[in-house]
């Protein structure tokens, strides 16, 4: 699979984005495969208590659907339009201020 093009982001950026596509195009099987019983009981519970039934989520690196199948099962739904994102794992490389000044808490 090609990756896609970001011509107007800097070559360094465009680098880190084509190394990260082919590291997931490549460990994509083994990946879901490793982690797709993990025992997340416990960061949904946290979740959960924080958003409202039936809201809609946004789910940051998704992998192999495990917990978008978990959340959808419970009742949230997934679309473009989200009241809560579900980033597990995703975002540990980012600290927390990081995160904070790039969105809208509401």
């Amino acid at each position: 699979m090609k990756p896609p093009s970001y011509r107007h982001m800097n070559i360094e950026i465009q680098y880190r984005l084509d190394e990260t596509v082919k590291y997931y195009d490549t460990n994509a099987d083994s990946f879901a495969d490793a982690t797709i019983y993990a025992d997340v009981s416990e960061p949904y519970k946290k979740f959960e208590r924080l958003i409202l039934p039936g809201s809609w989520i946004l789910d940051i690196g998704c992998g192999s659907g495990r917990d978008s199948r978990y959340f959808f099962e419970k009742g949230f739904q997934y679309e473009k339009e989200f009241d809560a994102i579900w980033a597990c794992a995703s975002l540990l490389h980012v600290s927390f201020s990081g995160i904070a000044s790039g969105s809208k808490i509401r």
